[in-house]
């Protein structure tokens, strides 16, 4: 049961994420000089900008979870040597 919560929670956090990230995309695309200067330098769209900072923020989303996990993870094995 916790192991389903956990997915729906992570689930959840993802659809977040990738909300959030692709309305920060789309006020990057808005701004004239970051758009201008990704479009020019990168060589992305402008269509492209929201979809590759909503792919950054599930990549850091995802990042960030593995490494809380093993960190969970290291504590708990830690707690049980010491009883």
């Amino acid at each position: 049961m916790a192991v389903i919560l956990a997915v729906i929670i992570f689930v959840g956090a993802i659809i977040v994420t990738v909300s959030v990230g692709y309305f920060i995309g789309m006020v990057i695309a808005i701004m004239p000089f970051v758009s201008d200067l990704l479009i020019n330098g990168v060589g992305v769209t402008k269509q492209q900008i929201p979809v590759i900072t909503a792919w950054m923020a599930v990549l850091r989303l995802v990042v960030t979870t593995s490494i809380s996990f093993r960190n969970w993870k290291e504590l708990t094995l830690n707690a049980d040597d010491h009883r």
